[in-house]
């Protein structure tokens, strides 16, 4: 998001009308920090009707790590599942079927 927590707040008048309008607890939106979740900037843009722009290229604490891969890579040379691999063949016990 291209706007602080703060900017957010004051734009909606407080940390609890916030919350309200995203339909979360007001503890939710304290521990976002100064960086909004990702998918929280793009709900804020949506109520704001653009007001508040999301930025796809803002660090988000909550965003993952993705890296791209071309088509056609075999699975077996993506880094990730590769790890992923490892892991369960080392532990069968915590492998989890479909996911990578």
């Amino acid at each position: 998001m291209s706007v602080k927590k703060a900017d957010v707040i004051n734009y909606f008048g407080s940390a609890a009308e916030l919350a309200r309008k995203l339909n979360i607890s007001e503890a939710a939106v304290s521990q976002w920090g100064d960086n909004i979740p990702q998918g929280r900037a793009y709900q804020i843009e949506v109520l704001t009707g653009g007001a508040l722009k999301a930025d796809p290229a803002a660090p988000s604490g909550q965003q993952r790590q993705y890296q791209r891969v071309a088509p056609g890579t075999p699975l077996e040379e993506i880094p990730i599942v590769k790890r992923a691999t490892a892991a369960a063949k080392a532990d069968p016990t915590n492998a989890q079927p479909g996911k990578a």
